[in-house]
């Protein structure tokens, strides 16, 4: 408690502000549970999220949109469990050398600092080539 002899002082708060271009023409992956993409799907294309559907896939959807729309997807989703940004497609992945390879072409220091540290989800189909199974 402030006696009030005492002068009380003024707090003024400084907001810093900077304006930077949201990426545009983005590819996403919105994963969910099983049974739930089409509602997800839905939830989507609505407008308060506005991405556009490229597929929907086992266990998730595929969608496509600017910053804006992966963002608005992360903060209004009800259904999905996680959005994931595209960084990198590569179709012809036949063995470990393939996996490699695709991931020395990704400019990595564009997004990362030497001090940071990275995680890597892969999205599978359902044939997964022999070369790229554990067992």
């Amino acid at each position: 408690m402030h006696s009030s002899s005492c002068p009380r002082r003024l707090m003024m708060m400084k907001w810093l502000v900077i304006i930077v271009p949201l990426a545009k023409g983005l590819r996403y992956f919105a994963s969910c549970a099983k049974g739930l993409e089409k509602i997800l799907a839905e939830e989507i294309n609505n407008p308060k999220i506005g991405g556009q559907i490229i597929e929907v896939s086992s266990r998730g959807v595929i969608f496509e949109g600017d910053q804006k729309e992966g963002y608005a997807a992360i903060m209004e989703s009800r259904v999905a469990t996680r959005i994931s940004e595209e960084i990198g497609f590569f179709s012809n992945v036949h063995n470990r050398e393939d996996v490699y390879a695709a991931g020395r072409s990704i400019n990595w220091k564009k997004m990362l600092q030497c001090d940071m540290t990275v995680s890597v989800d892969t999205q599978l189909g359902r044939e997964v080539p022999s070369g790229l199974r554990h067992s």
